[in-house]
């Protein structure tokens, strides 16, 4: 564990590297509690081999430059830390290479550097190819405001199980949440996306009781082939649309319950390649005038 300050301007440098044995024991942490800043492409705490029994643990201050990942491993853990990461930088990447299960909370604050691009708050990709029956689960109870980059993302998951009650912000084009293959499950909390997309499901199964406001020919939730349950959440839309369905096909839109408050130039639900059905589209939100 770092506990002091590691600083380095130059490129593609680490600031703490654990390569441990395939055999190691469970129980190691992969730590940060100081403050680490580096320059671009390079790593705040990297965790590299087939080893799964660690965890890589930050609750200070990481900053890294373009390209650069603020924690890259099987099972990190942000306990009230900062990350700040550079145009095409990710904060917490997991990734399991097809050895094992990955494991991703966030309960600190993920930031971007200002006037970034492509910026990813949270990046789990769970590879099954080697290894069929690996898991990936994320909860975020914390706080992304990637409002200040451009064409980024808050959390981007696939083949994964997301939980999600914090607060997540994006600027122009980006997306808050984007589900691949996934099953997410937003508790509250309030995603915000001027001209970008709340949440994004492909191929995925959403269940929100989220805040979601969006402006300037923004999207609150998109979906293509996935289930939708809309249990609560208000929507403030302005001159944009709250839900976007695509091919439906033998999937189903539940929205029980939540309110929609409709703006100037915006719209309710926007269809597209779906024949709806009393079965499987059921519309319960209360949807207010509000331009």
């Amino acid at each position: 564990t770092n506990a002091g300050t590691i600083t380095s301007a130059g490129t593609t440098s680490v600031g703490v590297l654990f390569k441990p044995a395939a055999t190691l024991g469970a129980g190691a942490v992969l730590g940060n509690t100081g403050n680490i800043t580096l320059g671009n492409s390079s790593v705040g705490l990297y965790g590299e081999s087939t080893a799964t029994n660690y965890t890589t643990s930050n609750s200070g201050n990481i900053t890294v430059g373009q390209n650069g990942i603020g924690m890259f491993g099987y099972a990190s853990d942000v306990t009230g830390g900062t990350i700040t990461v550079g145009d095409k930088g990710v904060a917490i990447y997991g990734h399991n290479n097809g050895y094992g299960d990955t494991t991703i909370s966030n309960t600190g604050t993920i930031k971007a550097k200002d006037n970034s691009t492509g910026v990813y708050g949270i990046y789990a990709k769970n590879d099954k190819t080697n290894y069929t029956k690996a898991t990936s689960t994320i909860n975020n109870s914390g706080n992304i405001d990637l409002s200040n980059a451009k064409s980024s993302v808050g959390i981007y998951t696939e083949n994964s199980a997301l939980t999600s009650s914090g607060n997540i912000s994006v600027g122009k084009n980006g997306v808050g949440i984007r589900n691949v293959k996934s099953i997410a499950t937003l508790t509250k909390g309030d995603i915000n996306a001027a001209s970008g997309i709340g949440v994004l499901a492909e191929d995925s199964t959403l269940k929100t009781s989220a805040n979601i406001n969006v402006s300037d020919n923004g999207i609150a939730v998109s979906t293509k082939n996935s289930d939708i349950e809309v249990t609560a959440g208000t929507y403030n839309i302005n001159k944009s649309i709250a839900f976007k369905i695509s091919d439906l096909g033998n999937k189903t839109f539940k929205g029980n319950a939540g309110t929609i408050n409709l703006g100037d130039s915006s719209i309710a639900y926007y269809v597209k390649n779906s024949n709806i059905t009393p079965s499987n589209f059921i519309d319960k939100l209360t949807v207010n005038s509000t331009g």
